[in-house]
């Protein structure tokens, strides 16, 4: 697969991300037009959040998915405050308690890191993964969170290499990764999986923030769980 090969930590600004303001706007028009031509679907999906983020952060994503039919679920663990043995814990029974049998799983940028891990853990109960900027590779050292992580005396080389033991580990399911290369939080060549020749990439232009609000993402996130269903 093509992609991006440059391994660096991004340099971020705020200012970066008002690129999604005009693609979130674009969404009532996405909605109310490009909508009906979209595969409907009935899936039960638990949508995760990014670094520092909440459920907040997804409910444009999850309102398009429940406009479609499915029944989206927010993650209703308060803001992802990093890599933490606890969330992977507590989503795990928080699986566990979702009446269906099976689950489709979308984490943007860490939250995908947890679908993954969700996926391994629950193999019969996860019926597929798609990851919106997560970083598979590097671990923090390849986000902007690399001088946070720093600060709070992670060593991020130990990180790395626990990120590279734990991608290593099978995924069962069916896995979409969509990347920019206009991220510039989340190294682009970070969220291309190099260990499982199965995962599918999808390219996309937008922000960070822009994967869970741009419509193009919407309308692939769709089609992809049409795809797997």
């Amino acid at each position: 697969m093509e992609g991006p090969h440059e391994l660096y930590s991004p340099s971020f600004r705020p200012v970066f991300e008002l690129e999604a303001v005009p693609q979130a706007t674009r969404l009532p028009w996405f909605w109310a037009t490009r909508l009906k031509s979209l595969p409907r679907g009935e899936q039960t999906v638990l949508v995760l959040p990014g670094f520092l983020m909440d459920d907040w952060a997804t409910a444009l994503l999850r309102s398009t998915l429940t406009r479609l039919g499915h029944r989206a679920i927010p993650w209703r663990q308060g803001i992802n405050r990093g890599l933490r043995t606890k969330y992977v814990s507590a989503l795990t029974a928080y699986l566990d308690e979702i009446e269906s049998p099976q689950v489709a799983i979308i984490g943007w940028s860490l939250g995908g890191s947890y679908a993954r891990d969700l996926a391994r853990i629950r193999p019969q109960r996860v019926s597929q993964v798609i990851t919106l900027g997560t970083p598979l590779v590097g671990g923090p050292r390849t986000t902007a969170a690399a001088a946070w992580y720093a600060k709070k005396a992670y060593d991020l080389d130990v990180l790395a290499n626990l990120q590279a033991q734990q991608a290593r580990q099978p995924i069962p399911c069916p896995v979409t990764a969509v990347y920019s290369e206009n991220d510039r939080f989340v190294c682009p060549a970070a969220c291309v999986d190099p260990y499982h020749a199965h995962v599918q990439h999808v390219r996309v232009q937008c922000s960070h923030f822009g994967l869970v609000v741009c419509p193009e993402v919407h309308a692939i996130v769709a089609e992809t769980l049409a795809s797997s269903a």
